[in-house]
């Protein structure tokens, strides 16, 4: 599996290539001008950015977006810590901390991952510790010769490369990788329709895409399971065909793979015990192609 970054800094995609590469995900890169939103929150920055991203490129995209937080100064620079890097710096940041016994500080760092024409989803990692009292070390730029991981004596400056990636929380790739190589979801059913999809006739499973619906997506895990005799199986998405209404959808697909039988004649009022028109017209539906592994 392979997924564009959308940076230009290798120090990210070389945090992505060593907590992602060993999990079979490969990192690619591009460095594209993005605009930046002037928003108070991390998360909304980095989601428009790649939102941006995506469709500028055409493709599934993943963005980037930190920001440092001081307790002592109620959670500054937060957002605004690339414009602060850029016009007061690390040495003006201090100079507002001197006298202040509270150093207390995060850096949030917020994975705003993409897909083309589809809304961005975000995970993200916190890495606490404190502000030094003096600039410190030689690696690195900017916040690392005043930043103090929790757990450490020394800056983030006092650390190689290669050392210094390891103290950074990486909970947001992390939480990526398990996006991208498959969310489990559980799906109970009548007797019936469960005996369909075990024989692999029933290969359609029409569900309203609705706000729990929308987290499913290809390569993702379905076990579905038998209300009747609680048996289950798993199954795994193969493709996501979303349409309007009930209606629509039963104009594009054969009659057997969305639970029919041969001899009986398929409705698309069907479908109203369970989802009415109103509800249809509100989220819209969805056909998960499935297949039984």
């Amino acid at each position: 599996m392979k997924i564009t970054y959308v940076t230009g800094n290798w120090a990210k995609i070389e945090s992505a290539k060593q907590t992602l590469g060993p999990l079979g995900i490969e990192i690619d890169n591009i460095k594209i001008d993005v605009p930046e939103l002037q928003d108070d929150s991390i998360e909304n920055v980095a989601k428009y950015s790649a939102k941006w991203a995506s469709q500028e490129l055409k493709c599934d995209v993943l963005k980037n977006d930190s920001g440092l937080c001081i307790d002592a100064l109620n959670g500054f620079p937060g957002p605004y810590t690339h414009y602060v890097d850029d016009t007061l710096g690390e040495d003006k940041i201090l100079k507002l901390l001197e006298g202040e016994e509270n150093r207390n500080a995060y850096f949030i760092e917020v994975l705003a991952y993409c897909k083309y024409n589809e809304e961005p989803i975000t995970f993200t990692s916190i890495t606490k510790g404190t502000i030094a009292k003096e600039k410190q070390g030689e690696y690195g730029w900017s916040w690392d010769f005043i930043f103090i991981p929790e757990g450490q004596t020394k800056t983030l400056g006092c650390f190689e490369d290669n050392e210094r990636f390891k103290l950074w929380n990486n909970d947001a790739y992390l939480k990526l990788a398990n996006y991208l190589k498959g969310q489990k979801h559980e799906m109970r059913l009548h007797h019936e329709p469960f005996e369909l999809i075990k024989a692999k006739t029933k290969t359609i499973e029409l569900r309203l895409l609705d706000e729990k619906r929308s987290l499913i997506k290809e390569n993702d895990i379905i076990e579905f399971v038998d209300r009747t005799t609680n048996e289950r199986i798993k199954t795994k998405v193969i493709k996501l065909h979303k349409y309007n209404s009930f209606d629509e959808l039963y104009k594009h697909h054969d009659k057997v793979s969305i639970g029919y039988k041969i001899d009986e004649e398929p409705n698309p009022k069907d479908m109203e015990q369970y989802y009415p028109q109103e509800e249809q017209a509100k989220y819209g539906v969805v056909g998960i192609e499935i297949e039984v592994i």
